[in-house]
């Protein structure tokens, strides 16, 4: 049932987060020197009860376990050893839970699947002593299907409660390949939040996980305060549409709000693409 996916760890000057993709490119180098790689741990996965039904509890066991050595030890990122993201395969649905320790080297948190169909799952942890480990692994939930959601075009302003939350990129456009800066504007009731007020959650003004559409890309991000406003930096392997889902704690509410980023060609492909014959020279 597992399946692997390479992370890349990329440091930048204002955010660390985690880019990851099921291809078998080569991974790249840091800011600091260090190289990411495809890990040997892996993340082992039950249900109680099985299979899984829509719309009823069930309890997701996890088992950290590494072929030549056994169980292993997982260090505390953000507060918590093991972040557990939950995506329907239309990317309508989202989860974002924490498995807890049952004192016996395991971890089980319970959930509740909203309608049958594929999911899936990327448990975010970090070996103690290795490097960070992004595993996504396919979920077949039983039960009543719903009719997939579509997204392909850009909304990059959604709400939670009395709270709104807009998105904007520095440049024209979201590209491939690129450093995209992003800042994000917080409004209570349409007056502008300063975020220096917001309650930590998870240690963080605010989390933000972005999936890809196409090929179900994985990235977990941490946005810095910017002012009164928040700043990401993200970068994109490839062109397409992504669904992002930022949360926050106000008011003692967690808030998640959903939005949708459209992402066009890096620029080096766009002038390709314009001058074909300057390939060639």
């Amino acid at each position: 049932m597992n399946l692997f996916i390479k992370c890349v760890l990329t440091l930048s000057t204002s955010l660390l987060f985690y880019a990851c993709n099921n291809g078998s490119g080569s991974a790249i180098n840091d800011q600091k020197g260090n190289m990411s790689v495809k890990s040997k741990e892996m993340m082992q996965i039950n249900f109680e009860p099985g299979p899984v039904h829509a719309g009823r509890e069930v309890v997701l066991g996890m088992s950290p376990v590494a072929p030549d050595s056994g169980t292993f030890d997982l260090e505390v990122q953000h507060e918590k050893k093991i972040h557990l993201i939950l995506v329907s395969d239309d990317l309508s649905w989202f989860s974002h839970i924490h498995p807890e320790p049952d004192g016996h080297g395991n971890y089980t948190v319970k959930t509740i699947f909203p309608f049958g169909g594929r999911f899936h799952a990327f448990a975010d942890f970090k070996p103690v002593g290795g490097k960070a480990v992004v595993e996504k692994t396919e979920l077949n939930v039983e039960g009543k299907t719903e009719t997939p959601a579509i997204f392909n075009v850009p909304k990059l302003t959604g709400s939670s409660g009395s709270y709104s939350l807009e998105l904007k990129p520095a440049g024209a456009a979201l590209r491939a390949e690129s450093d995209n800066h992003l800042v994000g504007i917080l409004k209570k009731d349409g007056v502008v939040v300063d975020v220096n007020t917001l309650s930590n959650y998870l240690g963080a003004k605010a989390h933000v996980v972005v999936v890809g559409q196409q090929e179900i890309t994985f990235i977990h991000a941490h946005p810095h305060v910017m002012g009164k406003e928040l700043g990401m930096h993200i970068a994109f392997d490839k062109p397409g549409i992504f669904r992002a889902w930022v949360q926050f704690n106000a008011d003692d509410t967690l808030h998640t709000i959903d939005l949708t980023l459209q992402v066009v060609e890096g620029e080096a492909h766009v002038a390709e693409a314009g001058n074909p014959h300057e390939m060639h020279h």
